[in-house]
């Protein structure tokens, strides 16, 4: 995969017709294509009376990537992290991006409103995936990130407790079409391993980014010892 920092945001680029799966607010679902949009957004530009994904259309139609599924972050979006992970032929990427002001916990009280603040990751396989297979490596996606934010003790900042991610975390998976097709991606399975080093290693350092630039500038944030 291929990508490019523009102006306040990522345009991730592939050569050929990927399979994508996702929970994006734009182009989410199973979809199909070669790019990705992700755009950072600031604090004013999200107020209570309109809907984050008009928002994120907006933005897309004025950088000319209409159809592309997108991500949002209102994290710098130059703190974003690469990973890769390859046994021969099998290459795993990880694009992502860290914020963390939203951190919670599985199963804390709702939020009316939830605070800016969010882990996204694109993760790219040049590899097909059989439907059981993306299904897997999702799970497997979303777990690494959480070990990700427990390892780094993190605090939830609604509980206290120890969060497990962020409210608006997202996930995209990207995977080929019309080449060798693996039908599990468990962590007994090589691209289950080569998933979670890629993410825990893209994720590790997108936290340690962040805490870095809320220290820069004596933001209050939680943090467990």
């Amino acid at each position: 995969m291929k990508y490019k920092l523009k102006n306040r945001y990522i345009h991730i680029e592939f050569e050929k017709e990927m399979n994508f799966l996702s929970w994006a607010i734009v182009g989410g679902g199973k979809n199909q294509g070669k790019d990705i949009y992700w755009a950072q957004v600031e604090d004013n530009e999200l107020p209570l009376h309109l809907d984050p994904i008009d928002v994120l259309k907006s933005r897309m139609q004025r950088d000319d990537l209409i159809d592309a599924p997108a991500l949002m972050t209102s994290a710098q979006i130059n703190d974003f992290t690469y990973s890769s992970q390859q046994r021969g032929e099998l290459q795993v990427e990880v694009l992502s991006t860290v914020g963390l002001g939203n951190a919670i916990r599985v199963g804390d009280h709702v939020r009316d409103y939830p605070r800016v603040g969010t882990i996204n990751l694109v993760v790219s396989i040049n590899k097909t995936l059989s439907e059981n297979a993306q299904i897997e490596a999702l799970s497997i996606i979303s777990e690494a990130r959480t070990l990700s934010v427990l390892e780094n003790n993190i605090s939830s900042t609604k509980s206290q407790t120890l969060a497990t991610g962020t409210g608006t975390d997202c996930i995209i998976l990207a995977s080929a079409q019309k080449e060798d097709t693996y039908v599990y991606s468990g962590k007994h399975t090589v691209l289950g391993e080569l998933i979670g080093k890629a993410v825990l290693e893209s994720v590790n350092l997108g936290i340690q980014k962040w805490i870095r630039r809320k220290d820069e500038r004596n933001y209050s944030y939680c943090r467990r010892s």
